[in-house]
């Protein structure tokens, strides 16, 4: 596997987190996939990370689907391929992008319909 460089790293970081992972999150996913199959200590070592937030960003990791749990002694965990990872990323975005529309699109109907002024008081605008 071809190590990534520090820009490369920080391009990928940028492009992941823009793909709805926190840059902590895309930092660690990036590190594990360089290690492979590695200890959570290993990974906070490499990715100069406490190791409770490295433990809590992996299982928000494995629980969104982009890495692996490997029941071993010591626990191992293993990065999820790039390609299914953004594939993952790539159809939670669209899930968003449509629900976001259909929000839109029933915000744009009610405006039509009804004039704000009439359904909202000031009082109920400023909370």
């Amino acid at each position: 596997m071809k190590l990534l460089h520090a820009l490369d790293i920080e391009d990928s970081i940028q492009t992941l987190s823009q793909m709805g992972l926190t840059p902590s999150q895309a930092k660690l996913y990036l590190n594990l996939l360089v290690l492979g199959e590695t200890t959570a200590k290993a990974l906070a070592k490499l990715s100069n990370t406490d190791r409770k937030l490295t433990n809590r960003i992996l299982t928000a990791l494995i629980d969104a689907g982009l890495a692996r749990k490997i029941a071993d002694s010591p626990v191992r965990f293993k990065s999820v391929p790039l390609d299914e990872v953004l594939c993952i990323l790539l159809k939670r975005r669209k899930q968003e992008d449509l629900e976001m529309q259909k929000v839109t699109e029933e915000l744009g109907a009610n405006s039509s319909s009804k004039n704000y002024q009439e359904v909202f008081t000031r009082d109920q605008l400023r909370q």
